[in-house]
């Protein structure tokens, strides 16, 4: 870190850059993002960026850590002192964060996607691996899980909520929650062990 910033200066220049990062990805999208629109937005000289991460993508990978605190802190609020949840709560849980600002899937397209998908490959982002570790932990808060359930029909249905979410031009708007809301139905209904 540069000597210029005290330890307290350093961290809150840190969360300036992280939430103005969150701003912007709402915004613009993570491929429009630059280092400049960021510095300028936390008040600080893009030189001073490079204090703080390494590259754009050690910056991204900040954001989508910032973004996972936070889900779990909702999943927490949700569990309310409790071990477990249903199989109906957890599907609140997600309706309830698809909705957040957490859910920076809603705002990403499909070039930012392709951009993940290619530049953060080697941190673990867009892989199927990690996406299937983030849902068997948030399925191991879930009660009656059923333990034979294939995670890539989950996964796949997961993916189905992603491309609704992100094809704005294509998708009924008017629709869109109640299309949601049948595919978590669905989720629910499989983890509950109705594989019909």
């Amino acid at each position: 870190m540069g000597a210029a910033f005290t330890e307290e200066e350093q961290n809150i220049i840190r969360e300036k850059l992280i939430y103005a990062g969150i701003d912007l990805c709402r915004e613009q999208g993570l491929r429009k993002m630059s280092v400049s629109k960021l510095t300028s937005s936390a008040g600080i000289a893009k030189g001073s960026f490079y204090n703080f991460f390494d590259s754009k993508e050690s910056f991204i990978s900040a954001i989508i850590d910032r973004s996972r605190l936070e889900i779990a802190s909702l999943l927490e609020s949700r569990l309310n002192g409790r071990d477990s949840m249903t199989p109906h709560e957890f599907s609140e849980f997600y309706l309830d964060y698809l909705r957040s600002d957490l859910a920076l899937i809603r705002y990403l397209s499909d070039e930012d996607r392709i951009w993940l998908r290619k530049n953060m490959r080697d941190m673990g982002f867009g892989s199927r691996k990690r996406s299937e570790s983030i849902l068997r932990e948030w399925l191991s808060y879930v009660d009656g899980v059923d333990p034979d359930i294939d995670i890539g029909v989950i996964l796949n249905l997961d993916h189905a909520i992603t491309l609704l979410i992100g094809k704005d031009d294509v998708v009924d708007d008017a629709s869109l929650e109640k299309s949601i809301k049948l595919i978590l139905g669905l989720i629910e209904s499989y983890i509950s062990g109705n594989k019909g």
